[in-house]
């Protein structure tokens, strides 16, 4: 049921605002929300939550505007029922509950923090939904009718899309309303949690279910105060700066066609067929990839704010938690390391035996300092144009968090991913560590710059081939090192993409007599030369192919060119490839 319902949120763009969505789903669901069997362990029966201490907060007015000391019974009713739909897996109606509660006292915490919280469950529960059946939701004949309001596609009562959109805009239309819908949870939570800065917070919940997939993956338990407030604004900021990414981009090609083949029968996944789809997308229509003509340019600036909001609240958000101390109580505590950082408890992640009992565990997440730097350098060099950062310095530090994040939540399962490594047992630090280990620090990031001169990702794609025959006639412009394993173009390793183990590699120039010509790098590689247009990849990318492991220090890192850009790029994949199984 809940599945279902959550299918038909996602597909016809109801999460983004307004009540009929919550109202429908009331109805449905008036004789009570279902709770999974062997869930039933994990979340309490049907208890009334406490009520909030009306001492803890600001004074609200009344309609007749005189001052209260404390929200009505009717708030508070509200609030507990908001509570008991998240206690039961129903954040849709949580909302609905909450948003009524700050319809009646539109600044008291607990209303306020209640919808955060309500928006943040519900948007992680539909992204993994929209990754995992993907495709499955597209539609093209039946494209939503949308308008612009700022940041927001509200459904239009009047009015029909444009009579020459193809079937294909129609299915860019409905992605790029999919895309936002999904990122105005997570930017309305952090929104409200904004409000809420400064005050005292203490919303005690029995149980806060989040399922990851088809069951609950996550169950928080506790109290949640103001510490957390900065905790989650971290998470909801990166989740909306993801999903704004997703969203400005213009996404209008011929993905049915595609499509089609796929369903025909076309199953030869190959480096042959990814460069020659790619290419058809590519060349196919000229706006794919590029900025959304729509909100485009606002969604990368609201991108830029988010990422670089997300590190500081991170920072607060341990600062406040290691001054709390562990209480037993919280949803999360800090324990502070001897020497900086410490580890972050969070309370629970479901774990479910082979029997398929389950038992909850807490979250652990070491957060060194070294951690900890890189994301508060990583936040300041998106703010701050010419401040670079590195690979090991501070992106793969906020890589390892992600994933260990992703791995103990249940994100990757419930999204069908796995790593070509277990990760499960490592902590952040390792998996940073063992990334640094693979990938040379040859690279660094302006992020700052980038995100000064909003782009589409088309920037980032390597040049391709244009011949005019159309279908999947083109390629994309790629050469290797191997001469002798070449057959029709391609080498004979992993997927045609790379040279095989035995080939004999041999140091050459590459795309002579063209505008893309490479000299000899000296270093004999495996992995393709591309070509790019812009091998800076707009403003972002440097390199210093003998940077120091583990070197924070950017300034002797070069604008990419082609040549370093390929050298790089075979360095950091010659890391990867003992990784990669024997032909």
């Amino acid at each position: 049921m809940k599945r279902i319902y959550l299918i038909a949120m996602l597909v016809f763009g109801c999460g983004g605002g307004g009540a009929g969505p919550a109202d429908a789903a009331r109805d449905a669901t008036e004789a009570g929300p279902e709770v999974g069997g062997s869930d039933a362990e994990t979340i309490a029966d049907d208890s009334a939550p406490s009520e909030p201490a009306g001492s803890d907060f600001a004074d609200v007015e009344s309609e007749d505007g005189a001052s209260d000391t404390g929200p009505s019974e009717e708030v508070l009713d509200r609030i507990a029922e908001g509570k008991r739909w998240l206690r039961d897996g129903e954040p849709g109606l949580a909302r609905h509950a909450f948003e009524q509660a700050m319809a009646l006292a539109p600044d008291y915490p607990d209303a306020v923090f209640g919808l955060a919280l309500s928006h943040l469950v519900y948007g992680a529960e539909l992204a993994v939904m929209a990754v995992s059946i993907g495709g499955q939701l597209a539609d093209p004949g039946a494209a939503p009718q949308w308008g612009l309001d700022g940041l927001r596609y509200v459904p239009l009562s009047t009015g029909t899309p444009p009579d020459t959109w193809s079937q294909n805009e129609y299915l860019a239309a409905e992605l790029h309303y999919i895309f936002m819908n999904l990122r105005e949870h997570f930017a309305t939570g952090s929104d409200l949690l904004a409000q809420l800065q400064g005050r005292p917070l203490a919303f005690d919940v029995e149980a806060v279910p989040v399922s990851l997939g088809i069951k609950p993956t996550v169950i928080y338990r506790g109290v949640f105060d103001a510490a957390d407030v900065w905790l989650m604004r971290a998470v909801a900021d990166t989740a909306a700066g993801v999903l704004d990414t997703l969203a400005g981009q213009d996404l209008s090609t011929d993905v049915l066609t595609i499509v089609g083949l796929v369903k025909s029968g076309f199953s030869d996944v190959d480096a042959r067929a990814i460069f020659a789809i790619l290419a058809y997308l590519l060349n196919e229509d000229s706006r794919f990839l590029t900025l959304h003509p729509q909100d485009g340019a606002m969604l990368f600036e609201d991108a830029r704010r988010r990422f670089e909001a997300a590190g500081q609240h991170l920072s607060r958000a341990i600062e406040a938690l290691a001054s709390e101390g562990a209480s037993g109580e919280g949803v999360s505590y800090f324990e502070p390391g001897e020497g900086g950082g410490g580890v972050l408890h969070v309370c629970c992640r479901i774990v479910r035996g082979s029997d398929g009992s389950a038992h909850e565990e807490e979250m652990t997440f070491g957060l060194t300092e070294e951690i900890l730097d890189g994301f508060r350098s990583a936040s300041e060099s998106i703010g701050n144009p010419g401040r670079k950062v590195t690979l090991h310095g501070a992106v793969l530090p906020i890589l390892a968090t992600m994933v260990s994040v992703m791995t103990q939540t249940g994100f990757l399962e419930g999204v069908g991913a796995k790593l070509p490594i277990d990760l499960s047992g490592f902590e952040i630090a390792g998996i940073s560590g063992l990334l640094a280990s693979l990938l040379p620090n040859v690279v660094a990031f302006d992020w700052g710059a980038f995100f000064a001169h909003p782009t589409g990702l088309r920037a980032w794609m390597p040049v391709v081939t244009h011949s005019g025959q159309g279908g999947l006639s083109d390629t994309v412009l790629a050469e290797w090192e191997c001469p002798d394993d070449l057959v029709n173009g391609f080498p004979s390793g992993l997927l045609g993409l790379v040279c095989g183990k035995s080939a004999a590699l041999q140091d050459q120039p590459h795309f002579v007599g063209t505008t893309y010509e490479i000299a000899a790098d000296g270093f004999a590689s495996p992995v393709p030369v591309f070509a790019w247009d812009d091998p800076m990849l707009n403003h972002l990318l440097f390199v210093d192919l003998d940077a120091a492991y583990m070197q924070a220090d950017a300034s002797t890192y070069e604008p990419a060119t082609l040549r370093s850009l390929n050298a790089a790029l075979a360095r950091i994949l010659a890391g990867v490839l003992p990784l990669i199984p024997a032909d």
